[in-house]
């Protein structure tokens, strides 16, 4: 079966990687939770000044009702975008609706690499593109309508 991803956190080695977004992953949920913790820590200790040494509890209640309102509105929105993205990627994979194309990564690699190998025949190497200052392109050289696509089509 052919693969239609690529992620480089599941793929062997990548270690620092791995280390990377997990370190990113831990510090996000942090940044939820910690807001979270805190307001529920001055709800529940309202006699106990020592924790926090806030005198209007009425306000911070409001704020804590208003970010509530908020973050559940937000948690609304994201399943509705995720069950419905779901579905579409799902009507895709029976191509029930062909006329969405899913991007796939390993094939679009592979085309880049044809198409590098085209324009290096045709205008040089990279290098030597990247490096000239004045570059006067024949017309032999310019592409025809649709050239590209059928090069590509007749590489695969």
């Amino acid at each position: 079966m052919k693969k239609k991803y690529t992620d480089l956190y599941f793929e062997k080695g990548n270690i620092l990687t791995k280390i990377w977004q997990t370190i990113v992953m831990i510090i996000g949920w942090g940044c939820i939770f910690l807001p979270i913790y805190l307001v529920y820590k001055l709800i529940t200790t309202k006699n106990n000044i020592e924790f926090f040494k806030i005198s209007n509890y009425a306000d911070v209640l409001k704020q804590f009702e208003l970010v509530t309102i908020i973050l559940i509105f937000t948690f609304i929105i994201v399943i509705i975008f995720c069950v419905s993205l779901t579905f579409i990627q799902n009507t895709r994979k029976t191509n029930t609706s062909d006329h969405w194309p899913m991007f796939n990564p390993i094939d679009q690699q592979e085309k880049e690499l044809i198409f590098a190998k085209i324009v290096d025949k045709r205008f040089g190497t990279k290098e030597f593109r990247e490096n000239i200052n004045y570059y006067e392109v024949d017309e032999s050289q310019n592409f025809e309508v649709d050239e590209l696509f059928y090069t590509l089509k007749k590489e695969k």
